[in-house]
Order: C-alpha cells, then structure tokens, then sequence
C-alpha cells in the first residue's frame, strides 16, 4: 500500500526554482510588490526639494517686485509733494509765502 500524507519519503520538485515561483505568481499565490518604501520616500524628497526650489525663486522674485514697487511709489509720493499734491499740503505754499510777506512788512 502507498504511503500518503506526511509519512511519505520526500520526493524532489519536477520545475525549478524560477519556474515554481512564476507558476505561484501567475496562479496568485504570491502577492504582487510594488515598489519599496524606500523608494516612494526618495521620490517625495525629490519632490519637495524641486518645489522649494521652485518656490525659493518665486519668493526672491516677489521680494524684487515689492522693492521695486515701494521705491517707485516712494518716488511718486516725492514729486507729488514737491508739487504740493499731497492733500495734507494743499495750499502751505501760499500760507508759508504770506507768512513770509507779513514778516517782511513788519521787519521793514
């Protein structure tokens, strides 16, 4: 009678290695892998040392744009008191050169 189970003498594979685990994965019994861990956290700090990067550039090309714009503002904000088109000093030219004409006729 033929010994069955675990009593049977152990009989060596028909297929290879390679060849039981293709049949194993074909059939499912072996999971698929994605890529390691490993991997995906070297790609994402990739990622973010592209981006900061990207928005370190972006922030010194703001920081120009504001300079640039407060100095220009500045400017305009100099002629138009130079011109007396601030309306804070609307009309002190006129005040200032009576007050200057007054003093002259009292000196004088």
């Amino acid at each position: 009678m033929p010994i069955y189970g675990s009593r049977a003498p152990y009989a060596d594979p028909r297929d290879s290695d390679k060849q039981m685990k293709k049949k194993a994965r074909l059939q499912g019994h072996i999971p698929h892998t994605g890529p390691s861990s490993l991997n995906y956290l070297y790609k994402k700090f990739q990622q973010i040392g592209k981006s900061r990067e990207v928005s370190a550039v972006q922030q010194r090309r703001v920081m120009r744009e504001n300079a640039l714009n407060y100095e220009l503002e500045g400017e305009r904000m100099m002629a138009d008191l130079r011109r007396a088109r601030a309306p804070a000093f609307r009309g002190e030219g006129a005040r200032m050169m009576g007050v200057d004409r007054v003093a002259d006729e009292i000196i004088a």
